[in-house]
């Protein structure tokens, strides 16, 4: 996947690609990523491999991004003279 580098990110971005044998496999390798965000907090980067799934995430603080420097960011790059609410 190919993320245009133009795109005005927020301030908080992660990635997040999980592979799954099945449907059922893939949404509850999700559920234990959430689980483990939430017990333990989001790791700046994490890999795991398994029988049936697997994880690759990378996860970064944009340290200087707003909402105001982001709306504005975004607006320009929209091609858009107003500011959005």
């Amino acid at each position: 996947m190919t993320i245009n580098s133009n795109v005005p990110e927020r301030r908080h971005v992660i990635e997040i690609n999980i592979e799954a044998d099945s449907e059922d496999e893939l949404i509850e390798h999700l559920a234990h990523i959430l689980f483990t965000f939430r017990a333990r907090g989001i790791s700046h980067s994490s890999v795991s491999g398994g029988y049936s799934t697997g994880h690759i995430i990378k996860y970064r603080i944009n340290e200087d991004v707003t909402r105001e420097s982001w709306v504005m960011a975004l607006n320009t790059y929209l091609g858009r003279d107003d500011v959005a609410e």
